[in-house]
């Protein structure tokens, strides 16, 4: 009688060590958007806004290698274009290029971890002050952060260095937040200093910038008067008072 094979035994198969899973416990980086390579030398994820795929280093790995595509990971957020690798710790790449390549070798700047936020209390004298539109450059003594909303990559002076000058661009920095016209580069400031009151006017209070008035003797730097004259003065001048003088008639109201 034909004597029974040994069934084959299912071989283990290597764990892929992926899972949906809250991910608040961690910090952070911004490693590569959709379709574009991600190095990690940590615990890395995929997706975007509340929805995660973790990924973890197999045994004797020390980076993770992988695109980011719904070819590699489950699409978890099918049509949702805002999909992107993080990482949980400072990325080796972005899109397949060094983290600093962008900045060149003079770079006055490193990638951080966000600040803790214990720092951002201290008395209530730290705050976010706008540095730079995209495309602008912003220099800060301090901190400084790249995005918008919740998508941030933080960054500081190299040791060293007083104060860090940045591109906020992607020509620079990896693209944070896709699509999002509105990113910028904020500086951590202490409110209290010289620098505060220099780095964005805007964030003055009525009294400060009242100060500040008195400082300069009471200069004007903005009228209708000083743009009707600029008109004069060329091409620049006629265009600005364009553009302003609907504002500076008699008849105009802010209603």
């Amino acid at each position: 009688a034909p004597q029974p094979q040994p069934q084959p035994q299912p071989q283990a198969q290597p764990q892929q060590q992926q899972q949906l899973a809250k991910t608040d416990d961690h910090t952070w980086h911004y490693c590569a958007k959709q379709w574009h390579e991600c190095v990690c030398p940590g615990t890395l994820r995929w997706g975007s806004g509340k929805t995660w795929l973790l990924r973890e280093k197999k045994d004797g790995e020390k980076e993770i290698k992988v695109k980011c595509d719904i070819k590699e990971f489950p699409d978890i957020l099918p049509r949702d274009d805002s999909k992107h690798c993080e990482c949980t710790e400072v990325p080796t790449t972005f899109g397949g290029r060094l983290m600093l390549a962008g900045a060149g070798a003079n770079a006055t700047w490193r990638i951080v971890d966000s600040p803790a936020a214990g720092a951002l209390e201290k008395g209530g004298k730290l705050a976010w002050v706008l540095c730079a539109a995209q495309w602008q450059d912003c220099a800060c003594p301090g901190h400084i952060r790249w995005g918008n909303t919740d998508n941030w990559m933080h960054l500081a002076p190299k040791v060293g260095v007083r104060e860090a000058v940045v591109k906020c661009s992607i020509e620079v920095l990896p693209d944070v937040a896709p699509g999002d016209d509105a990113k910028h580069c904020d500086c951590l400031v202490d409110t209290t200093s010289a620098f505060a009151r220099e780095v964005n006017p805007g964030f003055l209070a009525a009294a400060d910038l009242a100060s500040l008035s008195q400082q300069a003797d009471g200069d004007l730097i903005a009228s209708c008067d000083i743009f009707e004259r600029g008109a004069a003065l060329g091409p620049a001048g006629r265009q600005l008072w364009r553009a302003v003088e609907p504002f500076c008639a008699p008849a105009w109201s802010p209603a």
